[in-house]
């Protein structure tokens, strides 16, 4: 029997992996900065891109019962972001700014990737 991983739980997996690599870099590479940024930025895409798909669940399910839709948090999103930009502008030994803003949009890369990657009969 073969597993049916939805795109979600396969972008989870992968950016996971990413971000055991990018933290064994941080400690074995002397580009602590660069792999920093990329860790915060990838952290707080892994965490935008769960709240999205949690509160699009939600959403569904209200829809679908005939409630009221409530939004999708994008504010909380944009909160997030903007606070993860501010730890790097205030720990700039620590993290990139520039490599946080590439790690950002990493989980939605990754999730167009994975859904074109994957044949047709396992999307789910």
């Amino acid at each position: 029997m073969q597993l049916k991983l939805t795109t979600r739980r396969r972008v989870m997996v992968l950016t996971t992996g990413l971000l055991i690599m990018f933290l064994i870099m941080v400690f074995l590479t002397p580009y602590r900065a660069i792999f920093g940024g990329l860790l915060l930025g990838t952290a707080v895409s892994l965490y935008n891109f769960w709240y999205l798909s949690f509160k699009l669940r939600m959403v569904l399910e209200s829809a679908l019962s005939g409630n009221r839709i409530r939004g999708t948090g994008m504010i909380n999103r944009f909160l997030v972001v903007a606070f993860a930009m501010l730890i790097a502008a205030k720990l700039p030994a620590i993290f990139d700014v520039r490599t946080v803003l590439v790690g950002l949009p990493l989980c939605y890369i990754l999730s167009i990737f994975s859904y074109f990657t994957t044949p047709k009969a396992q999307r789910g």
